[in-house]
């Protein structure tokens, strides 16, 4: 609702025309955030309106609702090893 009430559009949320693409390399290709944001930035030189940072990805992934997907895509994520 608030999204609605701000007059923001989200660039990366279901049904946008690259969200199942960067969904799959999150999940199924375990690429991070900064290396899905990376590969649109090639693939698509001369088309910003195809491209999206890696801090939209993330903020894309917190902001889906709780349940299962979101669970994978959290998990996908990179996580350092803790030192011990």
């Amino acid at each position: 609702m608030a999204q609605r009430r701000s007059g923001r559009r989200r660039k990366l949320a279901p049904g946008a025309p690259f969200y199942d693409w960067v969904r799959n390399r999150l999940i199924y290709w375990c690429w991070s955030p900064e290396q899905i944001a990376a590969r649109l930035r090639l693939m698509h030189l001369d088309d910003l309106s195809q491209r999206i940072s890696h801090e939209a990805i993330y903020a894309a992934i917190y902001a889906q609702p709780h349940g299962g997907l979101k669970a994978l895509m959290i998990e996908a994520l990179r996580r350092a090893e803790p030192s011990n």
